[in-house]
């Protein structure tokens, strides 16, 4: 009995380990298993004292549900379902639906090597702009010339007038040089038809390292590239949601978007209030059903921006939103400068086919 046992001992470890494969696939860690089992399995048909049978088994179901991982990983990886916008209450339609993301690359062009920065012993120099395939980035020397460590980040980042969040912070001992970069996601390039870099524009905050206390803001400093003349056009096609005093809010298309950001609304707004403003929703509802979305965006005057107002898959889980027919809500604007309440809109209701 006991020489059987080893002579079953890998065919019985493949099938234990692609059972275990199987039955573990949908949690994400099935794959592991399904691996060791194809492996054991291998072994057992190759070695002379092994038994077949168990072996054949444990690599027929870890191979299966291999196959059915794979098969899952590409289904759930496709592109993200967008939902036409059919109404919109009043206000007029358009016939053009507008998908949020476009197939487009950044052209790179460069620029003279540029003081930006030259305050209280601290100084920031553009060197040039570099480019793979995540994105575009601005190549900085930062000299601080204090008596303490700074630190130093960006603000009301803009590029060719479209507001753009980037990667930046950098920590500098005193008396110390730092190279490093303002990094430009190409994700938040390609969805605002950005092909070509004519200019940049946003201001730097330094900091005490150590106490968080501000040392300066700078001056709003701007980077033109050698395509300076370049003309960037805006894409405001979609259903008109706000329009007074200068600003704009357009609803693009719906996005499901399960991988990243859930489901949501890109919203094309447009400032040009003579403001800096923030712009958030209140008493929103899907279907009837109140709901909080994931919404608020700094807006700078003269810009434009392409937001996301959000809706986590737990918040629609909760309340039983399986289906998204309409969705209510107003914008409240509020004056950056002096956190007043500027503007309020009625309320809007966008309906879905």
């Amino acid at each position: 009995m006991e020489q059987t046992s080893l002579k079953n001992g890998l065919g019985i470890a493949a099938f234990v380990f692609g059972i275990i494969g199987f039955l573990t696939g949908f949690i994400g860690i099935g794959m592991i298993f399904d691996i060791i089992a194809i492996i054991l399995g291998i072994v057992t048909l190759i070695s002379k004292k092994q038994k077949k049978g168990l072996g054949i088994a444990g690599l027929t179901i870890g191979a299966l549900g291999f196959i059915i991982m794979v098969f899952l990983v590409d289904v759930f990886s496709s592109d993200a379902e967008q939902i036409p916008i059919a109404e919109t209450s009043g206000v007029v339609s358009t016939e053009t639906s507008v998908s949020e993301e476009t197939n487009t690359s950044t052209e790179i062009t460069t620029f003279s090597e540029q003081i930006l920065v030259d305050q209280n012993n601290v100084k920031i120099i553009a060197t040039g702009l570099e480019s793979d395939s995540s994105g575009v980035s601005i190549e900085l020397r930062i000299e601080n010339n204090m008596d303490k460590a700074i630190m130093v980040q960006s603000r009301n980042q803009s590029v060719n007038g479209y507001m753009i969040e980037p990667i930046f912070s950098c920590d500098i001992q005193s008396q110390k040089i730092a190279n490093t970069t303002i990094d430009f996601h190409s994700s938040d390039l390609e969805r605002c038809g950005i092909t070509t870099i004519s200019d940049i524009e946003l201001y730097f905050t330094v900091s005490d390292y150590d106490t968080w206390d501000s040392i300066f803001e700078s001056e709003i400093v701007s980077i033109k590239t050698e395509c300076g003349d370049y003309v960037q056009t805006y894409d405001d096609s979609g259903k008109e949601l706000y329009n007074k005093d200068g600003l704009r809010i357009i609803a693009k298309d719906l996005v499901v978007d399960e991988e990243i950001y859930g489901t949501y609304i890109p919203l094309y707004i447009e400032n040009n209030t003579g403001k800096d403003l923030m712009v958030q929703s209140r008493n929103t509802s899907i279907n009837g059903i109140m709901v909080e979305p994931t919404f608020s965006e700094d807006i700078v005057n003269g810009k434009v921006a392409l937001a996301r107002f959000s809706f986590e898959s737990w918040n629609l889980e909760e309340n039983n939103i399986e289906e998204i027919n309409n969705i209510e809500t107003t914008f409240n604007m509020c004056d950056l400068a002096t956190w007043d309440n500027n503007y309020e809109s009625d309320p809007v209701t966008i309906s879905f086919e």
